[in-house]
């Protein structure tokens, strides 16, 4: 659509392209996708219909889909709407975006339009809040949506609750919002409730000191709530309405007393939802009040094998330790990662999470506790290291270059570099090539890379000539290839190029397949001796039985001829 109206001009556009929608849309001629299509490039063809004077000839359109009983339209054309009254001055908002939000609002023959009505105050609002009548006439309006006999508008007014209140700012939203929220929270349709509630953070953010009356009476009404969908509402904004109530004491009290609540729920599906904003919520209400309820119910939530949403909780276990501080972090949260990751848990997807969190746990706790002395979370990644699940393995190889920024060059070298032949030999294709690729980024963390993979890497790599398997002999090949940039040129032509022209005559295509392309890196690395022995070797190779050989040696003599 917008390549037509590139193709059409503005004026054309205009005049026969809207008009011709409009027509066919009217008399029913597009299905429902189609309309959805239409409205969503509607409200991107701004450019394309001339000076901004022109703009209400996008809104005809739209309006008249905001109608339909279809909601995926609705929600694309209100989606359009905002979008091009986000391009409107407040002139032009007033006179041509204004009537088209009154209009909707007061459509009484279907609840449609009025639905769609909802998404469309907050714009208008915020666009219009320096002119006192049009002001009050959308307040008035947002009312009485919120008020509608039809749950579904007051449903979507719910909805947009918060994004209103942030355009009417504080004084307003105290006057005339609260006391809608209010009725929205008791309303009889629990979807009304749980959609109000999501405004709370925001409410409470504006209101100042009425929070701790608006939490006691109203949002503590609803933990209480007969629904557990609507309890769930409340714990899924908990942190969110603590940090929207600032530096408010009493208001934080309550949010401690309801998080407590929600801690004790008969429903599981509410202690789950609860425990998942368990780091949150630590935060905002801080590390004593973590330590105490909060982690020790969330604890026994991610040991049980039988809880719901392990994963997840697993995950919020390990983002604890931010908010807890490096102290209670190595005396809550390492021992239970411990605990999961070698304790003998079956669920390799809850450990495979934990492990790839260990980088921001790290950063909280590092490698040592509040002396020098380890504190055991080397040890763990080293014991991880050779577990039995290759996928746990390579998620434990992402950790070295964060360990090795940490402990350095000697260090590291210490604990983990006798196990650069197990990684080289490793049973897993995936885990064997990471390992070059990972090993590169861990030598770019020492001052003298080149030094550090003479006497650590380039050894193991060496030894894989003699492998039998021609996989573990193309380990040889892919280390020269990816560590090229960072080994010195004497030992990258001494000790890995004659191994790689020998494997260029390998019996296995493959292997020759790789050892050419091999020649690609490493031949734009070395001297000119030994690049005419690697370009003698690749025109040797291009007259190769193997079509693939051929191709790969081609390119290989191209990209390092440069022709």
């Amino acid at each position: 659509m917008r390549v037509i109206c590139l193709a059409l001009g503005p004026e054309r556009t205009r005049k026969h392209l809207l008009t011709y929608l409009q027509g066919e849309m009217e008399m029913g001629k597009y299905m429902d996708e189609v309309l959805v299509a239409i409205a969503y490039n509607l409200g991107r063809c701004v450019e394309f219909i001339g000076p901004m004077s022109e703009l209400p000839c996008l809104l005809k359109p739209l309006e008249w889909m905001c109608n339909i009983e279809e909601t995926t339209v609705r929600d694309e054309a209100v989606a359009s709407l905002n979008l091009i009254g986000k391009s409107m001055e407040s002139e032009q908002v007033k006179a041509e975006f204004l009537p088209i939000v009154l209009s909707l609002s007061r459509h009484m023959e279907w609840f449609t339009p009025r639905v769609s009505a909802c998404g469309l105050f907050p714009l208008a609002m915020q666009k219009l809040s320096g002119d006192a009548a049009a002001s009050k006439e959308l307040r008035e309006g947002f009312k009485q949506l919120g008020i509608d006999e039809t749950p579904m508008v007051r449903r979507a007014a719910a909805l947009q609750l918060s994004d209103f209140a942030k355009a009417l700012g504080e004084a307003l939203t105290t006057e005339d919002l609260l006391p809608l929220y209010r009725t929205l929270l008791s309303d009889e349709q629990d979807s009304v409730r749980v959609n109000a509630l999501k405004s709370t953070p925001a409410v409470c953010k504006l209101i100042g000191s009425l929070r701790k009356e608006v939490l006691k009476d109203n949002f503590k009404k609803c933990v209480g709530d007969k629904s557990w969908r609507v309890r769930v509402a409340c714990a899924e904004c908990i942190a969110e309405v603590g940090e929207g109530c600032g530096g408010d004491a009493e208001a934080l009290a309550e949010v401690k007393d309801i998080y407590c609540m929600l801690q004790r729920d008969h429903e599981a599906e509410v202690r789950i939802a609860t425990a998942l904003r368990a780091a949150g919520v630590t935060a905002v209400l801080g590390a004593d009040f973590g330590r105490d309820p909060i982690f020790p119910i969330l604890k026994d939530l991610v040991l049980d094998p039988n809880s719901i949403q392990r994963i997840e909780l697993a995950g919020v276990l390990m983002d604890m330790a931010g908010p807890l501080g490096k102290p209670m972090a190595l005396e809550l949260v390492f021992p239970t990662v411990s605990q999961l990751l070698e304790g003998g848990e079956e669920n390799n997807n809850v450990r495979l999470l934990m492990i790839g969190k260990l980088n921001a746990l790290i950063a909280v706790i590092g490698i040592t506790d509040a002396g020098e002395t380890r504190n055991g979370l080397v040890g763990l990644i080293g014991r991880l290291c050779q577990d039995k699940n290759w996928r746990v393995r390579h998620s434990t190889l992402t950790l070295f270059p964060k360990l090795a920024g940490i402990m350095g060059e000697a260090e590291f070298s210490s604990e983990f570099a006798g196990q650069e032949a197990g990684w080289a030999t490793d049973n897993c294709a995936l885990i064997r090539t990471d390992w070059v690729k990972t090993i590169g980024t861990v030598a770019a963390r020492f001052d003298e890379p080149k030094a550090w993979l003479s006497q650590h890497i380039v050894p193991v790599l060496e030894e894989r000539k003699a492998e039998k398997s021609f996989q573990l002999r193309a380990v040889l090949l892919e280390g020269a290839s990816i560590l090229a940039p960072l080994l010195d040129e004497d030992e990258l032509q001494t000790k890995l190029c004659p191994h790689i022209l020998e494997m260029c005559d390998d019996k296995v295509p493959n292997l020759r397949i790789d050892a050419v392309k091999c020649c690609k890196n490493v031949g734009q690395r070395v001297g000119d001796d030994w690049r005419e022995k690697l370009l003698s070797k690749l025109r040797e190779k291009a007259m190769d039985d193997d079509p693939d050989v051929k191709f790969f040696s081609n390119d290989s003599i191209a990209a390092i001829t440069g022709s």
